[in-house]
């Protein structure tokens, strides 16, 4: 129950102001006022008094959009801002016109398999994504159900009547005459010269590159330490802590590599501790666009600047290097991801292993 003051106000232009003053319980059961002014109408006024108690109380009538601007709310203390504004904007964008004016608890597992058919039909997203957009939506109404009395996840009912994908081990990666090709291509074209040698050589993501420090490099004992991760949105640069925990790890480098840093860290100006690499790079774009460029003078086939990093892989395997140690290296969060992504290109097969057994008889 609440209790409301309404008046009307006449400016000093002459002009009519409404101003709403009224008491509510919020959900979590605490008695609360709340005062709005500035509305054309009284109309608006009450509206607005309506849209709020909705929001605030947490009904289970409540519009799917005032839900969810309670949702980001609580989201966005609980994750990094990365994961925040990734899952938020995607709900934004094709969630969110879907169901955002009508009632929570009038979702139904029908409505919901009509929406993921029609985001399917579309044919703009991937199994994976469409598969993300649900959890996403099951997230918000999951968050009714615990806080807000709704009293089943019609998104839970409903399943994903989405295909899974057929398995796939498709890869593109570069062999070390490749990259060797690409390097003698991007000769003087700093600092992407040196970011690609490092990403090839370490199998660090681009993310983890460019967050790196002069302190988190060991150029004496060629290590370095991984321990935050770089992103950029709305025009800020954002540093937050690594994909998962296991992507906190120190990585070997060759000395070679120990060197090209070196030489790399000498030409920044007046460089501390907690000056970062590749500070400079501020568009998102251009890495890419100095990748794709240095592909095409190499005359070699297309790949993504994250197909480095299996790039890498590649080649350790290539020298017997065991999976538990790629796992390690890469920061995997257990072996079964790295047999996921690379166990086909170890090269044991059958035949061999008949060989081996049979030296053993």
């Amino acid at each position: 129950m609440h209790m409301s003051h309404i008046e009307k106000r006449t400016l000093q232009d002459g002009k009519t102001s409404w101003l709403i003053m009224f008491r509510y319980t919020d959900w979590q059961g605490k008695r609360r006022q709340k005062k709005a002014s500035g509305f054309s109408t009284k109309r608006e006024a009450l509206a607005y008094e309506r849209d709020f108690i909705e929001r605030e109380a947490g009904s289970p009538s409540m519009t799917f959009g005032n839900l969810l601007e309670i949702f980001k709310r609580d989201y966005k203390r609980r994750v990094k801002e990365s994961s925040y504004i990734v899952v938020t904007a995607n709900i934004r964008k094709r969630v969110l016109p879907y169901f955002q004016d009508t009632p929570i608890n009038q979702i139904t597992p029908n409505m919901v398999r009509k929406w993921e058919h029609d985001l399917q039909d579309t044919g703009e997203l991937s199994v994976v994504s469409l598969r993300k957009m649900h959890t996403y939506l099951s997230m918000v109404l999951n968050f009714a159900r615990k806080y807000y009395h709704l009293p089943t996840n019609p998104a839970t009912l409903a399943g994903i009547p989405i295909p899974d994908e057929p398995a796939t081990h498709t890869l593109h990666f570069w062999t070390l005459d490749q990259f060797k090709r690409f390097d003698k291509a991007m000769q003087g074209d700093e600092p992407y010269q040196t970011l690609f040698r490092l990403l090839f050589w370490s199998g660090l993501r681009i993310g983890e590159a460019r967050a790196l420090t002069i302190g988190d490099i060991d150029l004496e004992n060629n290590v370095i330490s991984v321990t935050k991760t770089y992103h950029r949105y709305g025009g800020r640069d954002v540093i937050t802590t690594p994909k998962t925990a296991h992507s906190i790890r120190n990585v070997s480098i060759p000395s070679q590599l120990s060197a090209t840093l070196q030489a790399f860290i000498k030409k920044i100006p007046h460089p501390d501790s907690k000056t970062r690499l590749f500070e400079h790079m501020k568009a998102d774009d251009t890495p890419r666009m100095h990748f794709y460029k240095g592909t095409e003078r190499a005359g070699l086939p297309r790949i993504k600047i994250h197909d480095l990093r299996h790039s890498h892989a590649s080649l350790l395997i290539q020298q017997n290097v065991p999976p538990i140690v790629i796992r390690d290296r890469l920061g995997h969060k257990s072996i079964q991801t790295t047999l996921d992504i690379y166990s086909h290109l170890y090269p044991t097969k059958g035949e061999e292993i008949t060989g081996i057994l049979s030296k053993l008889w």
